[in-house]
């Protein structure tokens, strides 16, 4: 994990944000399909 996150008063992370990569055409790259 890089970056900063912030946790709330339980201590879940706040704002989590993933991204989902998968391979295809011998590249590496994110789905773009998620995030239509």
């Amino acid at each position: 994990m890089l970056g900063d996150i912030s946790l709330n008063e339980k201590g879940d992370i706040k704002d989590a944000k993933y991204v989902w990569y998968k391979w295809r055409d011998g590249k590496y790259a994110e789905d773009a399909e998620l995030n239509k």
